[in-house]
């Protein structure tokens, strides 16, 4: 029995929403999964915390093509959406997930809805990948220094054997 199936439950059906049950009398696990997921994904608490959420906007490929977009400046919606195969809807939700991350800020002008990037929006992003950055760089930094002493010290071995090998022949 699979993990879902196990935490969905068997048999007593009492209680259980339609959402659970067509997940339950769903067959193979990739249907199982990609339903428990949706489910999930709509169910779950949203999250409160700052980088989460820039971090949650930036994971998909869409809306970073968007960021990369506005980016050249800003952009009415139907502009933005042109190059992606998907709905109207499906673009504002991928605007609406970058809106309440901070990144972008929408604003109706007349007829259009215009988009355009936050300058401060990456800012908490930033700062947290910054203080990785430093910390890798101090350790390749100590590698590059370590590698050095390391060939020197070896060098200057080979050149003294190399001279005792040299005074040993005459």
């Amino acid at each position: 029995m699979s993990v879902a199936r196990e935490w969905l439950g068997e048999g007593d059906e009492a209680g259980v929403t339609s959402e659970a049950l067509r997940i339950r009398r769903c067959r193979g696990d990739f249907h199982l999964d990609f339903h428990l997921t949706n489910w999930l994904n709509e169910n779950m608490p949203p999250t409160t915390d700052t980088l989460s959420t820039i971090f949650a906007a930036l994971a998909d490929p869409t809306r970073r093509a968007i960021l990369a977009r506005l980016a050249e400046g800003e952009a009415p919606v139907g502009e933005l959406a042109r190059p992606f195969a998907m709905s109207g809807a499906a673009i504002s939700k991928h605007l609406r997930v970058l809106a309440e991350a901070g990144l972008i800020e929408r604003q109706v002008s007349a007829r259009w809805r215009i988009c355009h990037l936050r300058a401060d929006g990456l800012h908490d992003a930033h700062e947290w990948l910054e203080a990785y950055r430093r910390h890798w760089e101090g350790n390749l930094d100590r590698l590059v220094e370590f590698v050095e002493r390391t060939h020197a010290a070896g060098a200057g071995a080979d050149a003294r054997g190399k001279a005792k090998d040299r005074g040993t022949e005459s």
